[in-house]
């Protein structure tokens, strides 16, 4: 017997209603945030998917990418940059060399593996820049330099198959056997 969509649906509703009022407040909370939560990071199933935010690669490179040359092992060089790029707010943050940066764009052109959803692992190490940032000053705690295979959330934006988000790799490398991530 197939069953009524409908009716499937107002049976869910009126159970719900059931529920005590904290219940129901958490569950409407959560629901709230998973749709926020895929309406912001645009979570595509696959590499190349369109991304509706247009400015999202240019996020993505603010955040990610040097905009300009600095000692990078003095921290108050680091805290400098932070403050005249606005980047004092995240506690944990990663940066990569501007010179890279058609490397990076490559992760999702060709030189990198799908690891899952629409992210891509490059298939050379990049250098990366690691750093612990205390959000009341904009000092710096720590920071880390390492080379590493970086993944990447590849999205199409204006056309192109661009990185829109940096996720933190773990020791992970590129499996031969996943597909290479391109258009």
């Amino acid at each position: 017997m197939i069953e009524d969509p409908l009716a499937s649906l107002l049976q869910t509703y009126e159970h719900l209603l059931r529920l005590p009022d904290k219940t129901r407040m958490n569950f409407l909370l959560l629901t709230t945030v998973v749709f926020t939560l895929t309406l912001v990071h645009g979570l595509n199933k696959h590499p190349c998917e369109k991304n509706p935010d247009n400015n999202a690669y240019n996020k993505f490179a603010k955040k990610h990418i040097f905009q300009e040359v600095f000692d990078t092992n003095s921290k108050e060089e680091w805290k400098k940059y932070l403050q005249k790029y606005t980047l004092c707010s995240r506690p944990k943050q990663s940066f990569m060399e501007k010179s890279d940066e058609a490397t990076i764009k490559g992760i999702c052109n060709g030189n990198g593996r799908n690891h899952r959803i629409n992210l891509c692992i490059s298939m050379s190490q990049i250098q990366v820049y690691y750093i612990e940032v205390n959000v009341n000053d904009c000092s710096i705690k720590n920071k880390l330099k390492q080379n590493q295979h970086v993944i990447v959330a590849c999205d199409k934006v204006n056309n192109q198959c661009l990185p829109v988000h940096y996720e933190k790799n773990n020791g992970q490398k590129p499996d031969p056997k996943d597909p290479v991530c391109k258009p």
